[in-house]
């Protein structure tokens, strides 16, 4: 056996320990969340009615909101970013040795990585995986702020709105050892033309009353949700495409999935990053200053996606159905994780809490009880 084949066992092994680090701290994050979620007051509070009973949706914002924003949280996003850059140096080890398939491309004086024959690439989301987005919520929370559009894109262009520690410096990895990056994100603009081609017949997010919630991100602030983002990335210091950035990078991709067409599932977007073709984008490019209405990509070798929400990760587990079988998923696919797979903590929303309330937080308690007299939710551990 070489010492290639040795080097590369011996991470392999590293990154099992380092999963299982982080399923233990994720474990650990949720079991506080679940304590304080289930605790009582001795008695009521002053102001409250007798009979108060605790918001359930509510308690599990606050302590999980609470939780992102603790020390523990942001070690696991860092963990996850140098896991991340540990896995680009082994690839651009084998490319230095033409070993595995891997090698340089040089174009316009520039090395590029290539995987037999095809660009390597990473895919990443960007709220809550570069972004950090618990400043938003903490201001929900804390002094009973808005959770619509218009607030969300003011937080964006706010000096709140900050990178997670150790994201732009991956991305400056990435650029620097050639391995081109895709932000993949469903931040889209709320207003619709009902008459341009694919949102025929489409009415809009709309409130109980019939109402449709929010304007169009352009009619309010000029700009369409791809702009404010391109400028909000470059100010962060993330390399992007755009020219008028100072930390410019072509192979730095912004694209925007259209969740009204799409729905949350970003394998659409996938699919044309591995295959290569003609992306529609979906946004309102008529007002754009730089998206295009199609985005023409080439084949690439994504070896790594990065998000918060499984769903930013693979198209199995937005096809789950419920919140056990996501777990059993999750770790039948054990040998992804740190590998291929890089998940972030988030514990305040998406589909983790979203599977949660839909399963019933008491069904779902009750299932994973060591006391449960069924007890078959144990067989997936097996």
């Amino acid at each position: 056996m070489n010492s290639d084949s040795l080097v590369s066992k011996s991470l392999n092994r590293k990154r099992i320990i380092v999963c299982l680090l982080i399923c233990v701290s994720l474990l650990s994050a949720g079991v506080g969340i679940g304590y304080f979620i289930g605790a009582k007051p001795s008695e009521p509070h002053p102001t409250e009615p007798l009979g108060y009973a605790a918001n359930p949706a509510y308690e599990y914002m606050v302590g999980s909101t609470a939780w992102q924003m603790s020390a523990e949280a942001h070690a696991l996003m860092m963990q996850g970013f140098h896991l991340a850059e540990k896995n680009i140096d082994e690839m651009v080890g084998f490319a230095d040795k033409e070993l595995n398939g891997y090698r340089w491309v040089e174009n316009n004086g520039e090395k590029k990585l290539y995987l037999n024959g095809k660009r390597v690439c990473v895919v990443c989301d960007i709220d809550d995986t570069l972004v950090d987005g618990v400043h938003y919520t903490a201001n929900i929370l804390g002094k009973n702020g808005e959770w619509t559009n218009k607030a969300f894109t003011d937080f964006v262009q706010s000096e709140g709105c900050t990178a997670l520690p150790g994201a732009v410096a991956f991305a400056n990895h990435c650029k620097q050892h050639g391995v081109a990056v895709f932000y993949v994100t469903n931040r889209y603009d709320q207003g619709y033309k009902l008459t341009e081609d694919g949102y025929e017949g489409q009415e809009g997010y709309k409130k109980a009353d019939g109402t449709v919630i929010g304007s169009s991100t352009f009619d309010v602030f000029g700009k369409t949700m791809y702009d404010i983002t391109m400028e909000s990335m470059a100010l962060l210091g993330f390399p992007t495409n755009d020219s008028k950035n100072p930390n410019y990078w072509e192979d730095a991709i912004l694209l925007v999935n259209d969740t009204k067409l799409n729905g949350s599932s970003k394998e659409g977007i996938r699919i044309a990053i591995a295959e290569g073709g003609t992306l529609k984008t979906g946004e309102r490019t008529h007002e754009s200053n730089a998206y295009p209405g199609t985005v023409d990509i080439s084949s690439h070798h994504i070896a790594m996606l990065l998000g918060d929400d499984l769903n930013d990760i693979s198209q199995i587990f937005s096809d789950c159905e419920n919140a056990v079988d996501r777990v059993a998923l999750t770790i039948d696919n054990i040998e992804n994780w740190g590998c291929k797979w890089i998940v972030f903590p988030n514990s305040v929303y998406g589909s983790a809490a979203n599977y949660a309330a839909q399963y019933g937080y008491s069904n779902l308690f009750e299932k994973f009880d060591y006391t449960d007299p069924d007890g078959s939710v144990w067989d997936i551990y097996n």
